[in-house]
């Protein structure tokens, strides 16, 4: 009697093992294990290379990461500055980031430009001569692509280089984005997160990791909010190359440059003028 219930005892375990197995192997077919998501902060963008394995697709943004205005007036900062001030008197952030650019756009035609980091342009070249996939990614919008492309050959780089797909796309998101020679134009409305993912699912590509520089963390907090919890391994750098020239920043500087249009003062001649 007793090898009887052994035996019963046996077959019912079994059966729970087999139920258990079947159980795990059915949520990971239903909720995927995530890759799992990083976020660092480094001042080099020679941090990236380390994280570059086959397969990778690396993001750069543009304005304070791998370009900047030589001059205080037209760059980011001001940039940021200005939008703020227009919402303060009461536009909507729409309608303070239209007239933004209003003003902007002379200034990105008649200020000069230099990398953000001095060998930034040759770890931008390096990868590409690996074969690595290179991304802009930027809140610019797409309506100055020319003037974008123009900047960057400025100091060294072409995108169009290692670019993860040859022919223009546009993305339906809260605005439309635009990707066409190696930079996805995102605009200010749209995040950088959701258009990436958006990007990817129109294209087909499935990068085996995605590493990801911002001066702005915000929008490096919006990749691992959206690439976090999925399959592809993320890992986002604050990039801090700017701070402490941004830090810098002083409206005095800004309105005597803004006397001298023809010819944007350099920073310190304007300081003397103060």
């Amino acid at each position: 009697m007793r090898r009887v219930d052994e035996r019963q005892h046996g077959r019912m375990y079994d059966r729970i093992r087999y139920a258990v197995v079947i159980l795990l192997l059915l949520f990971i077919l239903v909720f995927p294990v995530s890759a799992g998501a990083e976020v660092r902060e480094t001042t080099d963008l020679k941090s990236l290379e380390k994280e570059v394995t086959a397969g990778t697709l690396v993001c750069f943004d543009l304005d304070n990461t791998l370009i900047r205005a030589e001059q205080m007036l037209g760059s980011d900062q001001w940039w940021d500055d200005v939008v703020y001030e227009l919402a303060a008197s009461g536009l909507s952030g729409r309608e303070a980031t239209i007239k933004a650019y209003r003003i902007w756009l002379p200034l990105q035609t008649a200020g000069r430009f230099i990398p953000v980091q001095p060998d930034g342009p040759a770890v931008v070249r390096g990868l590409q001569e690996r074969g690595v996939k290179v991304l802009g990614l930027t809140a610019r919008p797409s309506m100055i692509a020319s003037l974008t492309y123009k900047q960057l050959a400025s100091i060294g780089i072409d995108l169009r280089r290692g670019e993860p797909r040859s022919e223009p796309l546009n993305l339906t998101l809260k605005n439309t984005a635009r990707y066409e020679n190696g930079i996805l134009f995102v605009g200010e409305q749209n995040s950088k997160g959701e258009a990436l993912k958006g990007f990817l699912a129109a294209t087909g590509m499935k990068p085996a990791k995605i590493v990801f520089a911002d001066d702005k963390k915000k929008h490096v907090d919006e990749l691992e909010r959206v690439f976090g919890s999925g399959p592809i391994p993320y890992i986002g750098f604050r990039y801090g190359g700017a701070d402490e020239w941004v830090k810098r920043y002083d409206r005095g500087i800004v309105e005597i440059q803004k006397k001298y249009l023809g010819r944007i003062l350099p920073d310190d001649v304007a300081a003397r003028l103060k």
